[in-house]
């Protein structure tokens, strides 16, 4: 009788145990570094996607198209959709080329 009233006596005792440590660790400050730094890494990822982050204040940008070629590029491009590229067969990739 007296084994078994000291394995429960164990067992209450790691039973108490493991809920005060799971409940001490919901006091832990481990994310004050973490969120003094929240989406920095994002901000830099755009701010590093852009060419010219100055270009707002300049006069002329210097980037120029003749407007023959303009007319030609957009001609090109809507009729494009008129007469689309032929579909090929999935199943002779590099065949016959």
């Amino acid at each position: 009788m007296k084994n078994s009233n000291k394995k429960i006596a164990i067992q209450i005792f790691y039973l108490l145990l493991y809920l005060s440590m799971t409940s001490l660790s919901g006091c832990a400050l481990t994310t004050e570094k973490w969120d003094g730094q929240f989406g920095s890494s994002t901000r830099q990822n755009m701010q590093q996607q852009i060419i010219d982050p100055l270009a707002g204040n300049k006069q002329n940008t210097g980037y120029a198209i003749d407007g023959r070629v303009a007319k030609e590029i957009i001609t090109r491009y809507q009729n494009s959709y008129k007469d689309p590229a032929p579909e090929s067969n999935n199943f002779t990739i590099g065949v016959g080329k």
